[in-house]
């Protein structure tokens, strides 16, 4: 890496961090309470943007840029819009692998993680409701929320975040190669999310082992993410790929009973076991060839 790569790299870390810390820091120095810390998830997101942003603006650079290449969409599009049901899906039936639980397609896993928000009036006509509906449709409801939810609103959100990660900082580190720079960049997500997971998301009450948990999450779907970006010739598969994953939290906490965030969890060791799975299957073997796609700047 040449001395302008680490100026920046170290400029587009310092104005995303700068900028994601200080909107929590004014959050809590205002009154804001974790219960209700997703208030600022959203703008906390856009940090990266806004480094990737600030660089292009310095740089003088298009606007197109920030695409990272042709956005015409191919087969690669397609694999990042259905791996993270599938990692959803399959964390589901791992779990009984790193805790004491198991899969429960009617729903009432994640009504038993809501009951203590619940009065005992509404979680016995919720229970109710549940027990007279087919699992197959609260499955099907479940997974075409992650699917459709997975290739809209959350890849539009997603987007900002990805424009940082998987072209502007992608291409200050490409020079060190494709392992080196996804791993340091998913290190580089890690550490940014810390504050967030450290007030309360998206562990409200393993907070310091989720942070360690966050770190290991975001090295190893960077991997994926880096992957499929350069296969896929733009950012937006990537995209489609974190904002799926966002998407698809919500299945082990819908279907599975047992466990708690920490193993069971898409962002817990389960999650992070099947995302390493789908790295070693899907990325290790094209590594190779997927290297040769770095072009540095």
């Amino acid at each position: 890496m040449t001395r302008s790569h680490l100026k920046a790299t170290a400029t587009f870390l310092v104005v995303t961090c700068g900028f994601s810390w200080a909107l929590l820091a004014i959050f809590f120095l205002t009154g804001g309470a974790s219960g209700r810390l997703l208030e600022v998830v959203l703008p906390y997101s856009m940090g990266p943007l806004a480094g990737a942003l600030y660089l292009q603006w310095r740089r003088q650079e298009k606007a197109l840029s920030l695409l990272g290449g042709d956005p015409f969409p191919n087969l690669w599009f397609l694999a990042a819009w259905v791996i993270p049901p599938a990692v959803g899906l399959v964390v589901v039936f791992a779990s009984p692998l790193f805790a004491p639980a198991h899969p429960s397609f009617s729903g009432l896993a994640h009504l038993e993680a809501m009951r203590s928000h619940l009065s005992a009036a509404t979680y016995a006509a919720a229970h109710q409701r549940l027990a007279q509906t087919s699992p197959g449709l609260v499955f099907g409801a479940a997974l075409g929320q992650a699917l459709f939810s997975g290739a809209t609103i959350d890849a539009v959100i997603a987007l900002g975040e990805e424009i940082g990660w998987r072209v502007t900082l992608l291409r200050e580190l490409a020079p060190l190669g494709f392992w080196r720079a996804s791993l340091l960049i998913g290190l580089a997500r890690g550490l940014w999310m810390v504050p967030l997971v450290l007030a309360g998301f998206p562990f409200p009450t393993h907070r310091l082992t989720g942070a360690l948990l966050m770190t290991a999450f975001s090295i190893v779907a960077s991997v994926v993410a880096t992957f499929l970006r350069l296969k896929g010739g733009s950012v937006l598969p990537a995209a489609l790929f974190a904002g799926g994953l966002n998407a698809s939290s919500h299945l082990p906490s819908f279907f599975v009973l047992g466990g708690s965030e920490r193993t069971t969890g898409l962002f817990g060791v389960t999650g992070i076991a099947v995302l390493a799975l789908v790295a070693l299957v899907i990325v290790l073997p094209r590594a190779g060839k997927t290297s040769r796609l770095f072009a540095p700047a």
